[in-house]
């Protein structure tokens, strides 16, 4: 019986001491499985991560636009395109404010407004060019060929919607050379002719904190992961056929931008 008793406790302490350890090894196996899953929660996506450096790195290209007219305020956003203070913008946005020069804008991060003079246009393409004779911290956007442009890149939609300076999204481009047109302005004489043109399309589904960035696109950019300048927004551009589709932007691409800067220009002397 002593004996008996004797190898009972052993065996138990042995089978105890088993499932201790086995307790602790899946204990701790389950700590490392906890341990890897927070970790890979909180692994950030390499290209989110990159956003905020872009957006610092071309937060002086980006300006808020006013135009104060006898029938209000109009903002937007506009594109620093030279070192001399040209602004890209939409002519929808300063059109009623050119004759009396109520023009100005305001740089990220600064109170004061700096007045800029209206210098061009392609009214069929809602494109309107500006001068700022204030360029001290103004750096013009690099721009890049936007043919080079794929469905399924990720670009950077930026620019200062009704006053909110540096609102940012990254957004994917959904399509290519979608046809679209522009009203002409409710005040254009019958001789203003609808044009087309071959946009990018954007997608901006975006939750309501972001809701001003597509409602208020007018003179936004878009660029590349780069931070170069692919595209110019307007709330104005609709599709050649068809309604525009819930949660989709458009914007004309940044060569054909150039085109009609340098026709806008030049006509304007």
């Amino acid at each position: 019986m002593v004996v008996m008793a004797a190898l009972t406790a052993v065996f138990l302490a042995v089978v105890g001491a088993v499932t201790v350890v086995g307790l602790k090894s899946r204990s701790m196996g389950q700590q490392v499985v906890a341990e890897q899953t927070l970790r890979q929660g909180f692994q950030l996506d390499p290209t989110a991560m990159r956003v905020p450096l872009i957006v610092s790195a071309v937060r002086s290209s980006v300006v808020e636009v006013c135009a104060q007219s006898a029938h209000g305020m109009s903002t937007g956003s506009g594109i620093v395109a030279s070192d001399s203070g040209l602004v890209l913008t939409n002519f929808h946005l300063v059109a009623r404010a050119t004759s009396a020069g109520g023009i100005d804008v305001r740089v990220a991060g600064e109170q004061e407004n700096r007045h800029a003079r209206f210098v061009g246009a392609s009214f069929a393409a809602d494109l309107a060019v500006v001068k700022v004779d204030q360029t001290r911290g103004l750096t013009p956007a690099p721009l890049v060929n936007s043919d080079r442009l794929q469905v399924g890149s990720e670009v950077i939609a930026l620019g200062s919607p009704k006053a909110l300076q540096e609102t940012t999204r990254l957004v994917a481009v959904t399509a290519l050379h979608r046809l679209i047109t522009v009203p002409p302005p409710a005040f254009a004489g019958e001789h203003e002719r609808r044009a087309t043109y071959r946009a990018i399309q954007i997608d901006t589904a975006l939750p309501a904190r972001d809701v001003a960035l597509r409602r208020a696109g007018s003179g936004g950019g878009l660029v590349d992961l780069q931070g170069r300048l692919v595209g110019l927004r307007s709330s104005l551009y609709r599709p050649a056929h068809g309604r525009p589709a819930a949660g989709q932007d458009l914007a004309l691409p940044i060569n054909e931008v150039e085109r009609l800067t340098a026709l806008a220009t030049a006509a304007y002397g």
